[in-house]
């Protein structure tokens, strides 16, 4: 994915604060993380949550506990790219709304994730504020996603299947894990249109076990035989 410079640089800069020790580098300036104040823009901020309430927060990264920081900031990234991604509005009101302070940003971002931000990305997101860069915050965060799997050696593939089945994507997820050596994550996706079974992809591996896949399987032979008899 093509991020852009700017966020390739500040996503750099982020993964830097999660990996390594950075006590001594004073990132902690800006406003206090005070009370969010009410006023005639909170119309709007009402309307993200409103649309954020009816979204199915289950879906996206697993929120298992996390061993240590930079985990938790990849996982609750992996949340917040994924939401602003299906809530536009969100990703509009956070990049696009000078009227919507910092501190309600944050509240909205924490919203979004349904816990509060891990304290690196609180003092990052104040930094691209402060910086006026809050219009690549979207681009950033999905940018450190990249940069964090290819240092952490993390890959992220798509399981689509007809309906739910959690136990097929963590048994996908171990194989997938032990052929190639790496960490394997596997993004759900339902389509009914499949029938039955499954479609599998990581990176260049493409596993089509799906009922609507074999059927056009056997449809194109069936028309390959025909064509020969004629």
């Amino acid at each position: 994915m093509n991020t852009g410079p700017i966020a390739h640089r500040y996503a750099k800069a982020l993964l830097k604060l999660v990996l390594v020790d950075m006590s001594s580098c004073d990132m902690s300036t800006g406003p206090s993380r005070a009370e969010v104040p009410h006023g005639g823009d909170m119309q709007s901020i009402s309307g993200v949550l409103a649309d954020m309430s009816s979204c199915d927060m289950s879906t996206g990264p697993s929120r298992a506990e996390v061993p240590h920081g930079g985990d938790k900031v990849y996982s609750q990234a992996c949340v917040l790219v994924l939401r602003m991604q299906e809530i536009r509005q969100l990703a509009d009101v956070i990049q696009k709304h000078p009227e919507v302070t910092l501190e309600q940003k944050l509240q909205l971002l924490e919203s979004a994730i349904g816990e509060p931000l891990a304290d690196e990305l609180v003092r990052f997101v104040r930094l691209v504020y402060e910086n006026k860069r809050i219009e690549h915050l979207l681009r950033m965060l999905s940018s450190f996603l990249d940069q964090y799997r290819a240092c952490c050696g993390i890959k992220v593939g798509r399981l689509v299947t007809a309906r739910p089945v959690p136990q097929l994507k963590a048994s996908l997820e171990g194989v997938m894990q032990r052929q190639t050596g790496a960490v394997v994550q596997l993004d759900e996706i339902v389509d009914e249109s499949l029938i039955g079974g499954f479609v599998l992809q990581v990176d260049d591996l493409q596993m089509d076990a799906s009922v609507a896949g074999q059927l056009q399987m056997l449809r194109r032979e069936l028309i390959d035989n025909n064509n020969r008899i004629i």
